[in-house]
């Protein structure tokens, strides 16, 4: 049974979205919370603080979030 519920959780498209400022940050809370969480969409929302070195603020964030959701 442990192996079906595993497949499951799988097969829940997890979104990162990166955001650049504050700003953004808290308009796209808004939208997690009025649209994505209606149908219960799992989303993380990571900021970037600026777009200074933005390849590599990328880059980490997503590398990040990856050793944490393998």
């Amino acid at each position: 049974m442990a192996k079906a519920q595993g497949k499951e959780n799988r097969k829940t498209p997890i979104s990162l979205l990166l955001v650049e400022g504050e700003t953004d940050e808290l308009f796209y809370y808004r939208i997690k919370k009025s649209c994505l969480a209606a149908k219960k969409y799992p989303v993380t929302i990571r900021n970037l603080k600026g777009l200074f070195n933005i390849n590599k603020k990328v880059i980490n964030k997503v590398d990040e979030y990856c050793k944490k959701h393998s």
